[in-house]
């Protein structure tokens, strides 16, 4: 059930789970953008003493100051208030001046004297009371590790990670924590209170969207100046006259001595506002992964935490978006598992078929130029293959060897990632990225006839890679033997005499027509954006493919079906397309909570179904209450999100079915 809570915000992108987030901040309209960092002193839900924790009720702040929030205690405990019921009550008559006069302490719970406290059993249903009664103020509830969620049916606006700090030396513990409450309230804003301002990146990056500066104070009493790289000591000693720093506090320090406690306060919170401000473009350029990858190398829980959810395939691959044109790249093993890279290799095992008009597959290496085709290389080879096999040229299925990505189908290399990454060759394949093509090519291979002819055209190392793989098995593959660059011409020239050889065997029925090649190629990728077979339902065999400077587009019976973009390699469908596969593309469904759509924003306040599945950067099918058909658009939400929230834009409509009858 959406609800018209007052604090309005609009989630603008995603980067994986991390959210940029703008804010209605007042009553002028003024917009803030998150993740968000607030200030104790503003907002104050815990407050941190020596030898407790303690969740206080706060007063929802002035409207021109800050977001209108009311906070709530953790599930568990209580002390002040006897009962649930006198607490709702209270809340619904005067909620504010009760609790800020008598400055009540809603939990008080010392780390050794907890059993002391009472518990209320029954107080998770108490605080969805209290959401469900309330509806006017935006509830942030705060919780711990160990509450139970499963009897929710309320989700507050935002959570309190309260006890999470506490956790920051168990990457596992965090990872399960964020993964808990992720499965249960994937649209609730979250809040970590309390930790160190480097945790930030890797937070957002898992789905944390409201932090704060309270260990960068606590830093500061500690004497502790922060930098990238480790928390220098405040000393003069220490210093050595140069700060690696040139905020304002530190362009003017003149080294008489260490910085004073004001001075401290004010660097560590402008680093801290700097990275938060990292962050935030980080995420509107699509690399944030990049920033995550510095960062966690700081502390050995962090570099823990992000293995753990490398590993959990299901959570980060949900938000994978295959439609952007960023640079990715590859420096260490930890992108060889990038949830783009993953979900790349998943997608080719689980939605590419080999074309059965083929008489071969031909391997060969990748190139530094993306794509690979454009490449001086590749431009050679394909020369090479039309002097060899002239006619039957098409008939040749290519898979390019290249790590991290394993392989790649020369019908795919047009997509991202594979046309945007970027990694150094440095001739040697590490266990890892041998694990990776060695799964891809058994696995790949599998649905081809035994004994199909395989022509393998590879330098060194990915020949000695092929050789291990095959080793003792039943494959039928011709390795070409050269020595040095596979591009210069004595080499090009004994491919071209082995293809040559091979095409006196082969007869009229292997070949295939160009037509047949570009035709194949639309209906791979079909199968890699939609799901498997889509392609042969888009495009059937009497689609006539044009290929063109500016564009490839596919047409059938006059009407024009799809084409390539020139930016992702991906297929951007006219409404005739969207109409072949509607009953067939599963996971992509909105429903409009209306008839008509005026204009071509569809908001979220308007929407009352969305698939699951649904990704950021996603084109959606969106149908009316009546399940009638009305167009297709973009999304950059995820469906959980497109149904639970009540603000801000849901899809941008591209194209609007005009047909009022339904389809």
């Amino acid at each position: 059930m959406k609800k018209n809570y007052d604090l309005k915000y609009e989630i603008k992108k995603h980067d994986g789970p991390a959210r940029l987030i703008q804010y209605k901040k007042d009553l002028n309209n003024y917009k803030v953008l998150g993740p968000l960092l607030i200030s104790q002193y503003k907002i104050p839900p815990i407050h941190i003493r020596k030898d407790k924790i303690n969740f206080k009720i706060s007063k929802p702040l002035k409207r021109n100051h800050e977001i209108n929030i009311g906070y709530l205690p953790s599930l568990q405990y209580y002390s002040d208030i006897q009962s649930g019921k006198e607490l709702l009550k209270v809340l619904q008559t005067k909620y504010y001046e009760y609790f800020i006069n008598n400055n009540i302490d809603i939990i008080s719970l010392p780390y050794d004297r907890a059993h002391n406290y009472r518990q209320l059993v029954q107080y998770p249903y108490f605080i969805q009371k209290v959401i469900e009664e309330i509806p006017e103020i935006s509830w942030a509830v705060a919780i711990t590790k160990d509450d139970d969620l499963s009897t929710w049916k309320f989700s507050p606006e935002m959570f309190i990670l309260g006890d999470f700090s506490s956790h920051s030396d168990f990457p596992r513990t965090m990872w399960e924590y964020i993964l808990k409450i992720k499965s249960v309230f994937p649209s609730s804003l979250l809040y970590t209170p309390g930790i160190h301002p480097l945790f930030m990146p890797l937070l957002a990056y898992l789905g944390i969207d409201v932090f704060d500066n309270l260990y960068t104070d606590y830093l500061s009493h500690l004497n502790k100046y922060l930098t990238w790289n480790y928390d220098l000591d405040n000393k003069k000693s220490n210093l050595n006259q140069s700060l690696p720093c040139l905020c304002e506090i530190c362009n003017k320090k003149d080294f008489s001595n260490s910085l004073s406690l004001s001075d401290l306060t004010l660097h560590n919170r402008n680093f801290t506002k700097g990275l938060l401000k990292l962050i935030q473009n980080a995420i509107i350029n699509q690399n944030l992964r990049d920033l995550v990858k510095q960062s966690s190398k700081r502390f050995p829980s962090l570099a823990g935490l992000l293995r753990l959810a490398d590993n959990e395939k299901q959570y980060l691959n949900s938000y994978v978006n295959f439609d952007r044109s960023d640079q990715l790249l590859i420096t260490d093993e930890t992108d060889y598992v990038r949830p783009e890279i993953v979900e790349f290799q998943n997608r080719l095992l689980n939605r590419y078929s080999y074309d059965k008009q083929k008489w071969g597959l031909l391997l060969l290496p990748c190139s530094a130029r993306k794509p690979y085709s454009q490449s001086n290389s590749h431009k050679k080879f394909a020369e090479t293959i039309k002097k060899g096999l002239g006619s039957y040229r098409y008939g040749l299925e290519e898979w390019i060897i290249t790590s991290p990505l394993g392989i790649v189908p020369r019908y795919l290399e047009s997509l991202y990632p594979v046309k945007y990454y970027d990694i150094t060759v440095t001739g040697h394949w590490s266990d890892l990225e041998f694990a990776i093509l060695n799964n891809l090519f058994e696995n790949m291979l599998k649905p081809i006839p035994k004994g199909f002819p395989i022509i393998a055209y590879l330098p060194e190392p990915e020949k000695t890679l092929i050789k291990r793989i095959t080793k003792e098995k039943d494959y039928n593959i011709t390795f070409i033997e050269f020595k040095g660059r596979s591009s210069v011409s004595e080499n090009l020239y004994a491919f071209e005499r082995i293809l040559h050889d091979i095409q006196r065997s082969l007869s009229k029925e292997n070949r295939v027509s160009k037509q047949n090649w570009l035709l194949k190629k639309f209906q791979t990728i079909a199968d890699f954006q939609f799901g498997l077979d889509i392609g042969l339902k888009l495009f059937p065999e009497e689609t006539k493919l044009f290929l063109r400077s500016f564009n490839e587009t596919a047409e059938y019976q006059k009407n024009q079906l799809a084409t390539i973009s020139k930016e992702s390699g991906l297929l951007t469908l006219t409404l005739d397309g969207v109409k072949r596969v509607l009953n067939h593309v599963e996971g992509l469904k909105v429903i409009f909570d209306g008839e008509e759509i005026t204009g071509s924003a569809l908001y979220c306040s308007g929407i009352s179904y969305a698939d699951p599945q649904i990704k950021p950067g996603n084109e959606v099918l969106v149908y009316n209450i009546n399940e009638r058909f009305l167009g297709i658009g973009k999304t950059n939400l995820t469906g959980k999100e497109l149904q639970d929230l009540n603000y801000g834009l849901g899809v941008s409509l591209r194209k609007k079915n005009k047909t009022k009858k339904k389809d």
